[in-house]
This record gives C-alpha cells, structure tokens and sequence, in this order.
C-alpha cells in the first residue's frame, strides 16, 4: 500500500462521512446536524494529508468489511 492510495482513502472515507451523516441524513429526516461526523472528516483529512501511513489498520479493517 503506498502514500498515495492511502491519502486517497482517507480523503474520500472522509468525505463520505461528512457528507452523509453530517448533511444528507440529518437533510433528509429533519434531525440536528451531528458534530462527530465532521470530528471523523477532520480526523482523516489530518491523517491523509499528514501522515498517511497511521491510516493503513483503518484501510485494511475496511477492506476486510467490504470483501465480506
């Protein structure tokens, strides 16, 4: 796993996360919009264009969910 994809993943995890659970959920059912999920983007985003290696036990974690 080199730098780049793992820069990739955090950045695009992060924005996923933000998106959905920050806006379009919280959009969608009239609920508060949350803080965590932009805690989560900030977190991955610092991560990501930092230090992309910390990112890898998440990477793998989530590749073992997706193969499954």
């Amino acid at each position: 796993m080199n730098k780049i994809e793992l820069r990739n993943f955090g950045l695009m995890v992060g924005t996923f996360v933000g998106a959905l659970f920050g806006l379009l959920i919280p959009w969608l059912f009239s609920h508060s919009f949350p803080m965590w999920p932009w805690v989560v983007l900030a977190v991955l985003f610092f991560f990501a264009l930092l230090l992309p290696y910390f990112l890898l036990p998440i990477y793998k974690a989530w590749m073992a969910v997706g193969h499954v």
